[in-house]
């Protein structure tokens, strides 16, 4: 990508929402050609609704209805909602970040051990959790969990979504929730959310919860979404991603094995996260900028990347990690990266 006249190979992939690449000409030619024959928005829903609809449906385990919004924390906050209507309930517990909307309206768990301890105090009325930040057994533990609590168990996968599989985490590792989000990657960039889950549990939203955004409808996102299922079906996207990342994890080890640089890695191969102590990540950041690479706490791999593009980024992990082990580059001007939009909420 280009940025104020510089080229640059870009691992962050806004964030996480372009899965194939900016401007993918599949996913841009479905949208302009939804306008030019249909238009964007509707006073009913369109035919393209039922049909993404019934696409999720196909994908993902958990979805036997949908209702589509813009924003992965529009989707969080109409799960919140949904579950405490659902079970008659208050209290949700959480982990991981979920969006702004919810932030403070959520009280955070640290493990399974620590869910068998709040489940004991009184009844909850949801689990939300990004899965991603727990084994298949772990999982299968909380909604053991949830069961036997009678609270609803939500899967936040919108970062997940469309990336680990298509499915998700839930199909990655065949752990079904009650209710699931999903959002970034389902449209390569284009802004759509949906909130899927059990039809007896979703249905709540035709009658008593009310869940409305004028423009979760519109037929650009659904074009966008549509076009993109089909091309990481033809193309295969899911298994690049995991080859090309099963390789950088490969190689990124050995690189912070052979220099002892202080970075912890974690997550799934096609988005794969690291840690660095703040010190060393802003003259990390400072560096790799340097040497036209983009990207902040995560490798957020899409369908552009290829072997080629991994090893660019990997000889200039070669060379910059000595340069600060060493002390051989200081930090020119103010911190990098202290701000809002990229805070590693995550645990």
């Amino acid at each position: 990508m280009w940025s104020g006249g510089e080229r640059y190979l870009d691992f962050i992939s806004a964030l996480g929402p372009v899965i194939l690449g900016y401007r993918n000409p599949d996913v841009d030619d479905s949208v302009l050609d939804c306008i030019s024959h249909y238009g964007n928005l509707f006073s009913l829903p369109s035919r393209l609704e039922a049909e993404v609809a019934k696409k999720l449906f196909e994908i993902i385990p958990c979805a036997e209805m949908v209702h589509f919004l813009k924003n992965g924390g529009d989707a969080t906050m109409a799960a919140v909602r949904l579950a405490r209507a659902y079970t008659g309930r208050k209290l949700v517990l959480n982990r991981g970040y979920h969006g702004w909307a919810v932030f403070d309206q959520l009280t955070p768990f640290n493990d399974v051990d620590d869910l068998r301890i709040w489940m004991k105090k009184g009844p909850i009325a949801a689990i939300l959790i990004e899965p991603e930040l727990f084994t298949k057994e772990e999982l299968n533990d909380i909604k053991s969990l949830c069961f036997l609590n009678g609270a609803l168990l939500i899967f936040d996968e919108v970062i997940s979504g469309f990336r680990i599989a298509m499915g998700g985490v839930q199909e990655y590792y065949g752990v079904t929730p009650d209710l699931a989000c999903f959002s970034k990657a389902m449209a390569n960039g284009y802004p759509i959310s949906a909130l899927v889950g059990k039809g007896e549990i979703m249905e709540r939203l035709e009658k008593d919860v009310f869940v409305s955004t004028t423009f979760g409808g519109d037929t650009i996102g659904l074009a966008a979404c549509m076009g993109t299922i089909r091309k990481m079906k033809k193309e295969s996207v899911i298994a690049h991603l995991w080859e090309v990342g099963s390789y950088l994890r490969k190689e990124l080890i050995r690189l912070i094995d052979k220099y002892d640089f202080p970075m912890t890695l974690y997550g799934f191969p096609p988005m794969i996260h690291f840690k660095i102590p703040a010190d060393i990540h802003a003259i990390f950041l400072q560096e790799t900028i340097k040497r036209g690479i983009m990207i902040y706490n995560s490798h957020n791999l899409n369908f552009s990347h290829k072997r080629k593009e991994i090893n660019k980024l990997l000889a200039v992990y070669d060379e910059i990690f000595p340069l600060i082990i060493e002390g051989k580059v200081k930090l020119e001007g103010n911190p990098i990266g202290n701000t809002q939009t990229f805070r590693q909420w995550r645990a």
